[in-house]
């Protein structure tokens, strides 16, 4: 851009640019290359993981008012909301979306055909009578 306004100064410019400068911008381009490969392997796991903003970010969500919620109730397990997250956040088994990993892209609350996933203030309850505290019968 500067060179349209000043092609003096330009070339000037580049007649002293040195080895560290090149070393930078190749540095900078590996770097770029690196990012842009794990991206597209492992998902937004350098997000989560590697990236110092990510990672703040990551402990700020864990004790946000809103909380992405898999109602154990409606959920089927049909698993379609683990394979549309792109952050890897959503684990079937225990029925649990890990705060500090989603993004919050809402994909598998649009991809859930039972609308178990809400985004929601508090926290489900267990859904499985066993978990909840019972009185002591006495006598038994």
């Amino acid at each position: 851009m500067a060179a349209t306004v000043r092609p003096e100064a330009v070339s000037a410019t580049w007649a002293t640019v040195g080895m560290g400068t090149i070393t930078g911008v190749v540095g900078g381009l590996v770097a770029a290359i690196l990012i842009a490969v794990t991206s597209v392997l492992r998902g937004r796991e350098f997000c989560t993981v590697v990236c110092p903003l990510g990672t703040a970010l990551g402990y700020v969500s864990a004790y946000s008012l809103y909380h992405l919620e898999i109602d154990r109730d409606k959920c089927v397990s049909c698993g379609l909301c683990e394979d549309i997250c792109r952050s890897q956040c959503v684990k079937m088994v225990s029925r649990h979306i890990d705060d500090t990993r989603c993004v919050r892209c809402f994909d598998c609350v649009a991809k859930c055909p039972n609308d178990a996933i809400r985004f929601q203030v508090n926290r489900n309850r267990p859904a499985t009578p066993l978990l909840i505290r019972s009185k002591k019968r006495s006598g038994v």
